[in-house]
């Protein structure tokens, strides 16, 4: 479902974002399949804490 959502936008996006398109899901298994993203190389992770934002790799 998060990796759905992800595929959806485009640019930069936060982890809020992706609770807005997947309301069903906790934040904690949102933040697990955004790490899971990130180490399968489909997602870059940037910035640090609030300031954190993704970028689609393919």
């Amino acid at each position: 479902m998060v990796r759905k959502a992800t595929q959806q936008r485009i640019g930069k996006f936060n982890k809020q974002d992706i609770r807005e398109l997947c309301p069903a899901l906790s934040v904690s298994s949102i933040e697990g399949s955004l790490r899971k993203l990130v180490a399968e190389g489909e997602l870059r992770r940037e910035g640090r804490g609030k300031s954190t934002f993704y970028v689609r790799l393919k």
